[in-house]
């Protein structure tokens, strides 16, 4: 019996994924996301190369983001190709950022959540948000090796 009730009281594994299409789900993603955001709480990210007609959503998606997690003082690090780099606005929390001359995946890494996104078309903006402590994890080591080859 004290085996089937270790066995019972264990903490599950919930793992999940969903996906997100168009410009508006997105926004609502990011919100629901960051919506109880704690403070020192890490959130990385790693951005694609910018393509021309996102380039003005990236900006509004991120300006709602950096609010959000600015306000709620939670650690950001980001990684993006060097044509983001004359995006950067000052007030930024995203400032804790590198780049990188190569292609690169984007995705985001935010407690056990890792959301990979491709919004080259803003009609067609899309993102899979998987839900899963080891695959969240994986996701950190590659940001953290990333982090280690990539420019200020």
């Amino acid at each position: 019996m004290p085996y089937l009730k270790g066995k019972y009281n264990q903490k599950e594994n919930k793992e999940s994924v969903q996906i997100f299409r168009g410009i508006n789900a997105m926004r609502r993603m990011f919100l629901s996301l960051l919506k109880d955001a704690r403070k020192n709480e890490e959130y990385v990210f790693i951005g694609g190369q910018q393509h021309e007609l996102a380039k003005e959503l990236n900006i509004k998606l991120f300006d709602m983001v950096n609010g959000i997690l600015d306000k709620n003082k939670v650690k950001a690090r980001g990684i993006a190709h060097k044509s983001s780099q004359i995006h950067r606005n000052k007030t930024w929390i995203f400032n804790n950022m590198k780049f990188v001359s190569f292609s690169i995946p984007t995705f985001t890494v935010f407690r056990n959540k890792v959301i990979i996104y491709d919004w080259a078309e803003v009609d067609n903006a899309l993102a899979f948000v998987i839900t899963s402590e080891k695959i969240a994890e994986q996701y950190k080591n590659l940001f953290k090796e990333m982090w280690k080859i990539a420019k200020k």
